[in-house]
């Protein structure tokens, strides 16, 4: 308990003083992440755009969960069908699940918060930060713009992941600083936790940090003369690592085997296969790279206009061009929130990765303090972050990554790499002020930093304000499109002149946390003030510094609980549609088709949203479009469209193919790129494709004759029943993508093989007679996998319980003398 707060005695009451810094602590955590999201006292819940996404997904595989108390490993209504792995799989033997759901006691959003905050504020206990001065780092951690804004957005699982990160990293330094019970217990537990939360991109990018802290470690051991103390160190975490992977080894076996089948696996295509390996389109990883110009974002959050939905006040530049120019007030009001105020290279942007100027004024100045291979291991993952950040903009290094570092080519958005900042930059921060408090720098040696991290910080965010406008162009890569059409020039250069100005006012701003931050220091350096209050005046300047910003930019919109579950109300169109029970697919021209779930909701959609959707139907996509093929091909009985009068409606398309259907000859081609090509050149209606390369069949003519039928007469989600009638035997398309792993074929209670067709569905040989051809899916691998998951997870707790009794009765001993 003393590494906890060294300084009192082992009596009760000095126990009791040093867990009063945690309580304040936990309790303030709590308060702010409350305060923050009030209205979820109220019982109101966030409006998230993603969450409606996923929730148009999965509602398919909720309902047949609430209706039969099972659980589909297949929906229908989303890619003409794809596995539930990566939706809403329930993963019930998961024993770490039910630890996190016990963390997540305050509710979300605020216990993502709250979680952030305290695992953190472990991260600087660990590292001997004292108590006082870990709450505002912890406080700072937990309020950065990014963590607030993907919350307004609704990427859950990312704000669930980012609370485990930072615990992780203290287990692991915990472990090679000799805690190897403790350490290799908190490592383990939080990264089971960070796997549950199942986003697995931040979980990669804090292994980031325990790359670059496990060769600065080596680097000690080697200088030392310990490395048999860091081979053991390295054995406890890997031991760790099998616990935490074991406890999650369903989810994660399942997202790999699926991943081999998503866009994120290698194309059968030989042209995209050259150009991406085994990972995801590259254009389509990159397309979110942080500008060179936006790392400014990270100390002066408005440097680029801050958000691609920031809204101009009625006084700005351009407001006053469009008082000039007589505009009324309703188009005034729509034209100064639609202006581009944000001017990066990124598509568009909620918010820049604000770390807060207080904050980064403090890292300059741990960069002073701190030495060492521990501060050099970090700082260089802070910089390799910000360089994989730039994407394509620094694409040698981007290459490089994406070719041959394991796993990078399988995640998009590589600007969320600043993850990486956002822990180390907050941890070398107060990490070094920290070595002063314990004595381990002397006062002349703080002086001279701080003198430094004055200048050089304050002098970044002056020379903004007064060289700014010199320094860039203020010119957005789509603000000649603006002018080409429509817009004056006169209203481009007034909107230039509002950026401009908001890059000088959170200059100006930054220059003052820094100065305000640089007097708390010095105050403190002279002993004009405690440590305690140090700690408090410093949590009030993070606190005002982090908590406005993140209100700008964070996106919050509350809603009620009953709008929060049933998000989407059914149109006219979904109306009438819905009358028709059978079982068939909707194309929606209204929304982006195969980039929006909300049809999903409501039908068996031929398109819908997944960031791991399968790679076969999205290069069909990427072929055939929205084509007249794709809607026949894929059974698309009703195309949702806009009326006359702007509304929704429905229209029948005759042609679909229906849901399956007999064809007169099969046609064998070499390769899936000679497959893709033999589409648009054959009645598919008549013929079926196959890729005989992959599945053992030939040219084969069938004879058809006039009663020969097929029709599906039963369907659930992973269920298919179809009743075929062929005098002479016929080949049987199904409208339904095929899968590899799962799925099986059964005529009349006897497996039959079935085939890959038309690049994308299912095809089975049906023999002369009345047959029933029954679908159905299953992974055995699911069912097994449960109980490795359990046991891992329980062995886990029970040598988490043990060592917390034991350590708990050692402490009590001690206490008692």
């Amino acid at each position: 308990m003393g590494v906890l707060y060294p300084g009192y005695p082992l009596s009760m009451r000095g126990v009791l003083m040093r867990l009063l810094p945690h309580g304040v602590a936990v309790v303030l955590f709590m308060a702010i992440s409350l305060a923050y999201f009030a209205p979820q006292l109220q019982g109101r819940r966030v409006a998230q755009h993603d969450r409606e996404q996923w929730l148009g997904t999965a509602r398919e595989l909720i309902d047949y969960r609430d209706s039969t108390g099972r659980e589909s490993l297949w929906t229908t209504t989303l890619f003409c069908g794809m596995p539930s792995i990566l939706i809403s799989q329930g993963y019930p033997k998961n024993v770490v699940e039910i630890i996190d759901r016990g963390l997540q006691f305050l509710g979300r959003p605020a216990s993502y918060i709250f979680l952030t905050m305290l695992g953190f504020y472990i991260l600087l206990v660990v590292v001997g930060v004292n108590p006082w001065l870990a709450i505002p780092g912890a406080i700072a951690y937990g309020l950065s713009t990014y963590f607030l804004i993907i919350v307004g957005a609704g990427h859950n699982a990312k704000s669930h992941a980012l609370c485990y990160v930072a615990p992780m990293v203290a287990g692991f330094i915990a472990v090679f600083k000799g805690k190897y019970w403790g350490g290799g217990l908190l490592f383990a537990l939080s990264l089971a936790l960070g796997l549950v939360a199942g986003h697995l991109q931040i979980t990669y990018y804090g292994g980031f940090v325990l790359a670059a802290l496990a060769v600065g470690y080596l680097v000690m051991a080697i200088r030392g003369g310990r490395l048999l103390q860091y081979g053991k160190a390295v054995g406890v975490l890997l031991v760790a690592m099998l616990f935490a992977v074991g406890a999650n080894f369903n989810r994660l076996y399942q997202t790999w085997d699926y991943g081999k089948e998503s866009i994120r696996g290698k194309s059968d295509l030989v042209q995209k296969s050259k150009a991406n390996g085994n990972g995801l389109d590259r254009e389509y990883a990159t397309a979110w790279s942080y500008g060179p110009e936006e790392t400014f974002n990270l100390f002066v959050p408005n440097f680029n206009g801050g958000s691609s939905s920031l809204a101009l006040a009625p006084d700005s530049h351009v407001g006053k061009f469009l008082d000039a120019a007589r505009i009324g007030a309703q188009q005034k009001d729509q034209l100064l929130h639609s202006m581009p105020v944000y001017w990066g290279s990124q598509p568009m942007t909620s918010g820049p990765v604000y770390l807060g100027a207080a904050v980064v004024f403090l890292f300059v100045l741990g960069l002073f303090l701190l030495r060492g291979a521990e501060k050099w291991a970090l700082v260089a993952v802070s910089a390799l972050a910000v360089l994989l950040a730039w994407g394509y903009h620094f694409g040698w290094l981007t290459n490089l990554f994406f070719d041959w570092v394991p796993g990078y080519n399988k995640f998009r958005t590589v600007s969320m790499v600043l993850v990486v900042c956002e822990l180390t930059v907050p941890l070398l921060a107060f990490w070094g002020l920290s070595k002063w408090q314990r004595g381990e720098v002397d006062d002349r040696r703080l002086q001279r930093g701080l003198l430094w991290a004055t200048v050089l910080s304050g002098g970044v965010a002056l020379l903004l304000l007064v060289l700014g406008p010199a320094m860039a162009n203020f010119v957005g890569p789509h603000d000649a499109q603006y002018v080409q059409s429509g817009f004056p020039q006169e209203l481009m250069d007034a909107l230039r002149a509002d950026r401009v100005g908001l890059m000088r006012m959170d200059a100006f701003r930054s220059l003052l946390f820094v100065l305000v931050t640089a007097g708390c220091v010095f105050l403190l350096l002279r002993k004009k003030l405690k440590l305690q209050w140090f700690g408090v005046l410093l949590t009030a300047v993070v606190l005002v510094d982090m908590w406005v910003v993140d209100k700008r930019y964070d996106g919050v919109h509350w809603e009620s609980a009953a709008e929060y579950e049933k998000p989407f109300t059914p149109s006219q169109a979904d109306a009438a549609i819905l009358r028709d029970t059978g079982y068939y697919r909707v194309y929606n021209t209204t929304v982006s088709p195969f980039n929006d779930a909300s049809t999903s909701y409501f039908h068996r959609s031929v398109g819908g949203y997944h960031g791991a959707k399968m790679r076969r139907f999205q290069e069909f996509v990427d072929r055939y479009g929205g084509s007249e093929l794709l809607l026949n091909l894929l059974n698309v009985k009703y195309v949702i469209a806009r009326g006359s009068d702007g509304q929704p409606t429905a229209q029948f398309n005759p042609r679909a193919f229906g849901s399956a259907w007999l064809v007169d000859s099969v046609l064998a081609v070499q390769g899936a790129d000679a497959e893709l090509d033999a589409l648009e050149s054959v009645d598919l209606q008549r013929v079926a494709v196959v890729d005989a390369s992959r599945f053992p069949l030939k040219d084969r003519q069938y004879a058809p004759h006039e009663g020969d039928t097929i029709a599906l007469t039963q369907f659930s989600p992973d269920r298919m029943v179809y009743r075929a009638t062929t005098q002479a035997g016929r080949y049987a398309v199904l409208s339904d993508v095929y899968y590899p792993k799962g799925w099986r074929a059964l005529l009349d209670g006897g497996e039959v093989p079935m085939a890959r067709v038309d690049y994308l569905l299912r095809g089975v040989e049906i023999p002369a007679g009345i047959h029933r051809l029954e679908l159905s899916f299953t992974l055995p691998s699911f069912y097994w996998g449960q109980w490795v998951d359990f046991g891992f997870g329980l062995v886990m707790v029970l040598v988490l319980l043990g060592w917390c009794a034991y350590e708990g009765r050692r402490s009590w001993l001690a206490v008692r003398g």
